[in-house]
Parts: structure tokens; sequence; C-alpha cells
């Protein structure tokens, strides 16, 4: 469906729940404008979505339909759902399951996901990023 016009009723859910989506929106703003709309006060919205800046996630690099995800920094992720008028919008790195890299170096890409997500100075190579936020 169109995530800027779902046509769904307004305040007919507890949360939205969006994994990999964002970057593939020309207008998130719009979308987290709309998903607002959709949820009860009090409702919160989840995104994960993947951090370019992350080893494994250099893989996509080229990839047409995923040059997008250079834009899912935390600092923008936090400014779009502000924007779009969700409260408490908050970003924390988040770890994923490295296997789903090369093989050869998931223990590699395991140990710098896991010390990103610990160290402030390294939060930037998280593989993830999970926007949390709540309707005021």
């Amino acid at each position: 469906g169109d995530a800027m016009d779902t046509q769904l009723p307004a305040e007919s859910f507890e949360a939205v729940i969006c994994v990999d989506v964002v970057h593939h929106l020309g207008r998130p703003v719009d979308a987290m404008r709309e998903w607002l709309r959709l949820v009860k006060p009090g409702g919160r919205l989840a995104l994960l979505e993947a951090n370019a800046f992350n080893l494994m996630n250099r893989a996509y690099l080229g990839v047409e339909f995923e040059l997008r995800v250079f834009l899912n920094t935390d600092d923008n992720l936090r400014a779009w759902a502000t924007e779009a008028g969700w409260r408490d919008a908050r970003v924390t790195p988040t770890p994923t399951y490295t296997p789903s890299g090369p093989p050869v170096l998931a223990k590699v890409l395991d140990l710098v996901d896991r010390v990103a997500v610990k160290v402030p100075s390294a939060r930037k190579l998280a593989a993830l990023w999970l926007l949390s936020a709540r309707k005021g």
C-alpha cells in the first residue's frame, strides 16, 4: 500500500512497526505523519532501519533501490519523526544477527556490532537503528 496515504481509519491501531521500510520512501516525514494519524493516543512507533555505515551494510553500495539508506542517520530518523509530530523520538543502535553476512567475517562483524551498541563513540557503526516514539 501507500505509506503516505493508507486510507485506513484514524486511531485504529496501538502501534506502527516497520522493518527496512523508511529508506525506500521518498518522503519519510509524510509517511510518519500518516502513521501518527493511524495510532490511538499514546500509540507507539517502532522502526528498524539499516545503518549504511556498518561494515556489513556496505555491501549495498551501488544497489540503486538501497542508496537512500545513507539518509538513515540516527539524527535524520529522530528529526523526521519529530517533524511528523511523534513525541519522545529516540534512536538506539541495535545489533543484528551477523551470520547473514559473509561467513568468513561473521565473528569480526559480530564483534564490531556488539562494541558499537555498547560504546557511545562507536555507535555510528551499529548494524541497525531502532527508532521508537509515541503519539502525545
